[in-house]
């Protein structure tokens, strides 16, 4: 499995885990373990990435990152990913926010209809819904099933006002179990 969030967070945020040492105590981490538990499936199997790399500036860690286009550093994470998804060839693949979402049709053409997604209800009442399996994703020779889910950092609080999109409402707990199946 592979969870893609949409960048590395904010410099004082690493400075924070680097004095820790470690990351997996924050609430993202922690919402993923659990829903992917719930899920059946084992959190260690789990390799978590990013779109993007790199660090926004100061103290804040939400917000658009790359807020200005930059085509060569877009390419290069692009690039990246690609090479991680051609390594590990996951099974399930899970965009965390509609900001990986919203660009995931760079890498596989079959999610186009979530190109330029702005909010939950742009991927869930799209033609492909929340989810789409045997995706290719051609640069990397891999076909995997992906799904749309929330940012776990912000739990399950707003999963019910997210189902309300949906044609055929399901917990995220749900759309990952499917996507689990071969």
């Amino acid at each position: 499995i592979m969870a893609i969030g949409h960048n590395f967070g904010c410099a004082a945020y690493r400075e924070e885990i680097g004095r820790a040492g470690r990351e997996d105590d924050k609430a993202t981490w922690r919402n993923l373990d659990a829903l992917l538990l719930k899920a059946g499936s084992n959190p260690a199997l789990c390799f978590r990435t990013n779109r993007f790399i790199g660090l926004l500036p100061g103290v804040k860690q939400i917000g658009r990152f790359l807020r200005r286009p930059d085509p060569v550093y877009e390419n290069a994470c692009r690039v990246l990913l690609i090479k991680q998804i051609e390594f590990l060839r996951p099974i399930a693949i899970l965009l965390l926010g509609p900001e990986v979402a919203s660009r995931a049709y760079q890498i596989m053409p079959a999610l186009k209809p979530w190109r330029d997604a702005d909010k939950w209800i742009d991927i869930d009442r799209s033609s492909i819904g929340h989810s789409a399996r045997n995706v290719e994703v051609p640069a990397a020779g891999v076909t995997t099933n992906v799904v749309a889910l929330l940012h776990p950092s912000f739990g399950a609080a707003n999963q019910g006002r997210r189902m309300r999109n949906m044609a055929v409402p399901l917990t995220e707990v749900e759309i990952i179990r499917a996507a689990l199946k071969r």
